[in-house]
């Protein structure tokens, strides 16, 4: 399952939506403003990752922030890819036994 979405007005495939009031057409202003919400989204606690208590879902596509109760920060687990019958990958959180059946 993709986690992609289309922009409302041109339809164009995104894995991150930005809210905003006003429409960026220049490539340049569109990165910086991607740049500002993934440092504003990087000052808020994750809360799957529960400070470590818990586990994110989102792996290393989580923009939020991933620290432990010390205030040490956790680097992120990538998420393993397991290939299909017919060639397709998809994602999964945690390797289990019943994905190799």
């Amino acid at each position: 399952m993709d986690n992609a979405k289309a922009c409302p007005i041109c339809r164009q495939i995104s894995h991150i939506i930005i809210p905003s009031s006003i429409w960026i057409t220049d490539p340049y202003e569109k990165e910086v403003a991607l740049d500002a919400y993934k440092k504003r989204m990087n000052k808020i606690d994750c809360k799957h990752y529960n400070f470590g208590e818990g586990t994110c879902p989102f792996g290393t596509s989580c923009l939020y922030r991933h620290v432990r109760r010390d205030g040490s920060a956790d680097e992120g687990r990538v998420r393993f890819v397991v290939g299909g019958q017919e060639g397709e990958a998809r994602v999964i959180g945690a390797v289990q036994l019943f994905d190799f059946f």
